[in-house]
């Protein structure tokens, strides 16, 4: 079976990428601060891209490491050139391929997070099942997932005229590609154990969901619950 693969067309611009690293920086913060009862130490990126966000967390966080990942050749090799003494060598990480999966299960030890920027509206569906079924097997107990990413409004609609554009532009490239409604991401969310407990609007529309885990660490899920 071939599994997809992500392609340039996966990639944020820069300008977006510019923009939106300190704010979403500054949400992170918010949530963790939060959490203050909490000991976060460990934390996984998924979709790196080319490590523009994680050299800003690890900035800003010293006492935490930060494990990179990417699926495609050109962002591993950037992610590699990162001298940061708490941001770990990049892995391969291709959501779909649970090969991937395996071998970052095998080398890590749990994480207390999990942060994917501007994935799930440039993937295929199954993405966002895959993240946060294997999440339950790599995440400690009341750990976290945080997404940042344009998404449809919580009625089903485009919030404006510039996101439906955006949309339609997506499925350009990809007819698998789209704004994802909140809810559907939600209700795979819930079917691993995981409950939102913040939703941010940030600029242009886009939006942070942030999910607690709430089940048993490493719990096998059956394919139908």
């Amino acid at each position: 079976m071939t599994v997809w693969e992500p392609q340039s067309n996966t990639w944020a611009s820069a300008g977006s990428v510019s923009r939106n690293k300190e704010p979403i920086a500054n949400a992170l913060d918010e949530y963790l601060e939060a959490r203050e009862s909490a000991s976060f130490t460990h934390i996984l990126e998924i979709a790196s891209g080319f490590g523009d966000h994680v050299r800003v967390f690890a900035g800003r966080h010293p006492e935490m490491t930060f494990q990179p990942t990417e699926a495609q050749r050109e962002c591993l090799e950037t992610l590699s050139q990162i001298r940061q003494a708490n941001v770990l060598p990049p892995r391969k990480l291709n959501v779909l391929d649970d090969n991937d999966w395996g071998a970052l299960k095998s080398a890590q030890s749990r994480f207390d997070g999990i942060i994917n920027i501007n994935m799930i509206h440039i993937s295929p569906p199954a993405s966002t099942e895959a993240l946060f079924k294997h999440a339950t097997t790599l995440l400690t107990e009341d750990g976290f997932v945080f997404l940042y990413g344009a998404y449809l409004s919580e009625d089903g609609t485009f919030a404006s005229a510039a996101d439906e554009r955006f949309d339609a532009s997506l499925k350009e490239r990809d007819a698998a590609f789209g704004l994802r409604h909140p809810g559907d991401v939600d209700a795979t969310a819930r079917k691993y154990n995981f409950t939102r407990v913040v939703s941010k609007t940030m600029a242009l529309n886009n939006r942070i969901f942030i999910w607690r885990y709430t089940g048993q660490t490493g719990q096998r899920i059956r394919p139908d619950a």
